[in-house]
């Protein structure tokens, strides 16, 4: 089963969107405009493979973001 999640990098606080498959990153898209950062477009993103790894192996340098409800 794949799923999609926001992911923040600590140093740079960019936004990423990540794919993941079983909990393993297969896929990442970014960093994200500001107006991007929208579950409704998560599944939409053209995710990169080539990255995946790079994200993966350090993972432990994200966290997740959860974007703030609009009002």
């Amino acid at each position: 089963m794949r799923t999609h999640e926001f992911w923040r990098e600590r140093d740079t606080g960019h936004v990423w969107a990540v794919e993941l498959r079983e909990g393993i990153v297969i896929g990442c898209f970014g960093p994200l405009a500001h107006a991007e950062v929208d579950d409704e477009l998560l599944a939409r993103f053209d995710y990169d493979r080539d990255d995946a790894e790079w994200v993966e192996a350090h993972r432990d340098e994200f966290d997740l973001h959860v974007p703030a409800a609009v009002r």
